[in-house]
């Protein structure tokens, strides 16, 4: 088995700086953040993604930097950043000519970070740098209301939901914890000296990425999270943290950082793999591989075995 993964090659495959990543059910997911477009790649060769299409939206377009997919793999909620501000409803049952469905505004909130799909509640979460975080229903394919959001949260630069909660990582160093009506529930101190960049929730385990520190808490009790430990990324800039099966991943500027999830308080250190992928800060998976995205030169997708 191996330990670590092993970067098989980088590929120059989009147009320009990439964003979030995505693997799903035979194909690869790209938000193409400065060309402010959505691409979609064949993975039937997991080494070697091919491309299928390209949905640029609509002119004046700001830029693409988050998206999540839907259970089925049918529709994509894409997010549009300054200054349109906006959730496309995207039609991609047919892989090779996506349509936008709808379009709705975050008025009043702006520059969107995030937004995570809830497929149990047929919810949106959008977490923006507006200090605001919205809830969208997804009433039809062709209906997306706005029914929850709250404006007294200091930046939020990163969400995650679990079964019964939302977790908010904020550019103050601290989480705050909502029902998934977005009520307050309660809030922790991570860092007083760094954001906390990135969230990973799983059963009743909470990751948060807090200045290269990956710190482990259990959310059992959403008003009483109980730190376990803690574990440094590798780097002081780790951009993110993404979990598949038993690994926790950390993506650096430069490297991979792959951690054992031995329990879910003792993370083990397996070991870094070197990237190509220019200032690395996105990560997707599809069975054992995963698909790194970069935000400069040389813009390419690195594309590794797992294990």
């Amino acid at each position: 088995m191996i330990n670590i993964p092993i970067l098989l090659n980088s590929l120059i495959l989009t147009l320009g700086i990439n964003a979030h990543v995505m693997g799903y059910k035979g194909y690869l997911y790209i938000a193409e953040y400065s060309n402010c477009s959505f691409a979609t790649y064949s993975l039937s060769n997991p080494e070697a993604p091919t491309f299928k299409s390209r949905l640029s939206l609509p002119s004046p377009c700001g830029n693409v930097r988050w998206f999540d997919i839907s259970e089925d793999g049918n529709l994509a909620y894409i997010l549009e950043s300054n200054p349109n501000n906006l959730i496309h409803v995207t039609d991609i049952s047919n892989k090779s000519s996506p349509y936008i469905i709808t379009s709705q505004s975050l008025f009043p909130s702006s520059f969107p970070k995030e937004i995570v799909f809830n497929n149990i509640k047929n919810n949106l979460y959008v977490a923006t740098n507006s200090n605001q975080i919205q809830k969208w229903r997804l009433v039809t394919p062709t209906t997306l209301v706005k029914v929850a959001e709250i404006i007294n949260n200091p930046s939020p630069q990163t969400i995650a939901v679990s079964l019964n909660n939302v977790f908010s990582g904020s550019i103050n160093g601290n989480i705050d914890i909502y029902d998934l009506d977005l009520n307050y529930k309660s809030n922790i101190s991570v860092s007083s000296t760094s954001n906390v960049t990135s969230l990973v929730a799983y059963d009743s385990v909470l990751y948060a990425l807090a200045g290269g520190i990956i710190y482990i808490y259990d959310i059992s009790d959403p008003y009483n999270l109980i730190l376990l430990g803690s574990k440094n990324s590798g780097f002081n800039n780790t951009t993110s943290i993404k979990k598949n099966g038993n690994r926790l991943y950390a993506v650096n500027q430069t490297r991979l950082d792959t951690f054992y999830i031995y329990t879910p308080s003792n993370l083990i250190h397996l070991g870094s793999t070197p990237l190509y992928t220019g200032t690395a800060g996105f990560i997707g998976f599809y069975l054992d591989y995963g698909y790194v995205t970069g935000h400069f030169a040389p813009l390419t997708i690195d594309v590794l075995k797992l294990k």
